[in-house]
């Protein structure tokens, strides 16, 4: 899309200032006005000269970005939880009984914030168990997985309702 020529040369004008340094790259107001003439056969006029004022604000500073509303972040940390909780069992199944224990912590803390008790209870019990050298019961491998799974499958569906 052509612009009409009354705003090309303003605007022309106004990048060859910034280029030259005469107008500061830091911010400002620029006023340009410019003078063109109008044709109108209907009305009897032939080369009206009318002029045109054109202002210019910017700034060097970029507006902040918009905050991430509460619901994304909600259902970020709900699927997030259910990965923590498979990547604890993905570990353990490597052999490392530490790292599983420590991730599992890690779940069961961030089900406390969620006032998500009993999934909670259940990750620090399987945490306990394998610090002790013993497996983690089916069970419990059972409720945290679908327990995480529910945790974003609820939240999808209080968005949409």
């Amino acid at each position: 899309m052509a612009l009409p020529h009354s705003y090309v040369c303003p605007v022309y004008l106004l990048l060859t200032l910034m280029t030259l340094g005469l107008v500061s790259s830091a911010g400002g107001r620029v006023s340009i006005s410019t003078p063109f003439s109008k044709t109108a056969p209907a009305l009897g006029r032939q080369g009206d000269k009318l002029r045109r004022e054109i202002r210019f604000t910017f700034t060097s500073a970029e507006s902040p970005p918009e905050p991430v509303p509460p619901s994304i972040l909600g259902a970020l940390t709900k699927i997030t939880l259910y990965r923590m909780q498979e990547r604890a069992w993905d570990v353990l199944e490597s052999g490392d009984a530490n790292a599983a224990t420590r991730q599992l912590e890690m779940v069961a803390t961030r089900l406390f914030a969620l006032g998500e008790v009993q999934l909670a209870r259940s990750a620090m019990l399987e945490a306990g168990r394998i610090t002790k050298g013993g497996d983690p019961t089916a069970g419990g491998r059972k409720e945290l997985k679908y327990g995480t799974r529910s945790l974003t499958i609820t939240s999808r569906r209080k968005s949409h309702d």
